[in-house]
């Protein structure tokens, strides 16, 4: 059964991704990635925040014995492991611009891009962290 922080930690979740889906659309609809050139830096940052909920909300189904307490808690092992998360994923995804940038010819990324864009997805991701600690969702396990 979730407890009242976990239910909102995976409401922030949800409602995270569906506001991304419908900014990102908007965003290639109206061109905004290319009419701005820094629209992808929030861009990134939200998604790494977004990557952070899901590592936790994904915990609650894999470990659940664990995060029956209100608030969830979790250790130090769990933070390195979703700000690693997060990397890998914001790192893929710059691989998958270089990818389709070879094969197509699109200016998708340049090397200032990518580590910018791996940056925002980990700030975003800490931010996540420091706000669900703010709002008592996350504390940190006490041995």
């Amino acid at each position: 059964m979730l407890t009242l922080g976990n239910k909102r930690l995976v409401r922030l979740m949800a409602q995270n991704i569906v506001a991304i889906f419908i900014v990102n659309t908007l965003a290639i609809y109206l061109y905004l990635y290319n009419a701005l050139w820094w629209f992808d830096m929030p861009m990134h940052f939200w998604g790494g925040a977004w990557l952070m909920t899901l590592v936790l909300a994904t915990r609650l189904v894999i470990r659940p014995t664990d995060t029956t307490s209100d608030p969830m808690q979790v250790t130090r092992r769990t933070w390195l492991f979703a700000l690693l998360f997060v990397f890998l994923i914001g790192f893929a995804w710059e691989a998958f611009e270089y990818i389709v940038q070879w094969y197509t010819g699109a200016n998708l990324a340049t090397p200032l891009d990518s580590i910018s864009d791996l940056f925002f997805d980990m700030a975003g991701g800490v931010l996540m962290w420091l706000h669900l600690m703010k709002k008592k969702i996350i504390v940190w396990k006490r041995a």
